[in-house]
């Protein structure tokens, strides 16, 4: 068996009190941390790592939430729009739900009548859709017109509206 180097060998005295720092299984069974072993006990041979000098005090311990790294911060999922609605027909979603994807026309599922499986459409809070679209149809308690300034365009389109109409 190859002889190992200082910084790999038990570090510990054969008959030191040694305490182990957390729990681990072995080959003959579990050791809980806080146990004591003798620096020379096989269990300590083998995970040496684990334990540290009897005397150690509790705050003297590594906390493993101290070296753990930092979880990663995700930035929200964000939606974006691959065509442009015309402000005025613009509303936004207030609520987050999931709504089943219709089937496609003229086919035998829409002939079924029935829903179509595993298929779902997610709406979120903040989503802007076109006022025409079938969900907003379908269920328009779930929108609100975004609160935005009057433009020159606006003007402009219900002056040609009131001319049509008259």
């Amino acid at each position: 068996m190859p002889a190992l180097s200082k910084k790999n060998r038990n570090p510990y005295e054969a008959d030191e009190i040694v305490r182990a720092v957390r729990t681990f299984a072995h080959q003959e069974g579990v050791v809980h941390i806080g146990e004591e072993f003798r620096g020379g006990d096989p269990v300590v041979e083998a995970n040496w790592s684990a334990f540290v000098p009897g005397e150690t005090l509790d705050q003297e311990l590594e906390n493993v939430f101290d070296v753990l790294p930092e979880p990663p911060q995700h930035a929200p999922e964000v939606a974006v729009q691959t065509i442009q609605i015309p402000p005025h027909r613009q509303v936004r979603c207030i609520v987050d739900v999931s709504v089943p994807v219709p089937w496609a026309a003229d086919s035998p599922g829409s002939r079924s009548g029935t829903p179509a499986p595993f298929l779902r459409s997610t709406l979120r809070v903040g989503q802007v859709l076109d006022v025409a679209s079938d969900v907003v149809r379908e269920n328009p308690g779930w929108f609100v017109w975004p609160q935005r300034e009057v433009t020159a365009g606006d003007v402009e389109r219900m002056e040609r509206l009131e001319r049509h109409n008259s």
